[in-house]
């Protein structure tokens, strides 16, 4: 894990659908990630953020 500062935290967040067959659309993706980013930035934060497709197994 790389190093942070101690005012940093580091988040690893996997968003997936427990609907059988169904998908996450890629720009429901786009709004999320625009929702934290503008709330980090009303605090005063900053966000260094992306996504992709998760290949792992699903949940059970």
């Amino acid at each position: 894990m790389d190093e942070l500062k101690s005012e940093e935290w580091k988040f690893e967040i996997i968003l997936a659908s427990f609907k059988t067959g169904s998908t996450i659309p890629e720009s429901r993706c786009d709004e999320l990630l625009s929702m934290v980013r503008n709330w980090a930035e009303e605090n005063g934060w900053g966000v260094v953020a992306s996504y992709n497709e998760h290949k792992g197994k699903g949940h059970s």
